[in-house]
């Protein structure tokens, strides 16, 4: 209940969101809390992240996360390719509870270099919860997904504000 105080505290201070006569929440400007969320995460910085190879490539990989039983959530420029995709994904950033056991699950290599896969073990397993389901994959939350890839490298942030439009376009389909 302390975190939670302090969340509705930052969005009221951010003017973020609004009150009812009563003092409950009642609507929050859900884009710019992402964008302020963005501010104090990075998805890089603020998680374990280990770099692997899939030889086989990315549709490889999506297969064998179809097969596997651990929990996982797919993130970043893969994630948002089911909701507005831009352009054809390089790295496949997943959260997962343990990298290493993940990857020997589904046979993938350590790499220092020439990586087409990151494992992320978050800080925290709120990752997981409201995942999507597209194609039998585990999909993050689109807000989980546009606040990684507002903090990414390269072509990512330009990907996360693509995704807060979707999101805007389509709030029935991923709120609830």
């Amino acid at each position: 209940i302390a975190t939670l105080s302090r969340v509705i505290d930052l969005l009221e201070r951010d003017a973020l969101r609004d009150r009812d006569a009563d003092g409950g929440v009642m609507k929050v400007d859900w884009m710019n809390t992402i964008r302020r969320w963005s501010q104090d995460y990075e998805l890089r910085r603020s998680n374990t992240v280990d770099m692997y190879l899939e030889p086989r490539g990315i549709p490889s990989l999506l297969n064998k996360l179809r097969q596997v039983e651990l929990p996982y959530a797919i993130t970043s420029s893969l994630a948002a390719d089911w909701f507005s995709p831009i352009a054809p994904t390089q790295i496949a950033a997943i959260f997962v509870e343990n990298s290493g056991n993940f990857a020997n699950e589904i046979g993938l290599r350590q790499v220092d270099t020439g990586a087409n896969v990151a494992l992320i073990e978050p800080f925290d397993k709120v990752v997981f919860e409201r995942t999507m389901q597209f194609e039998e994959l585990r999909v993050a939350a689109p807000s989980q997904v546009a606040v990684d890839l507002l903090t990414g490298p390269g072509r990512e942030p330009s990907e996360g504000e693509e995704l807060l439009l979707w999101m805007k376009e389509n709030l029935d389909d991923w709120q609830s």
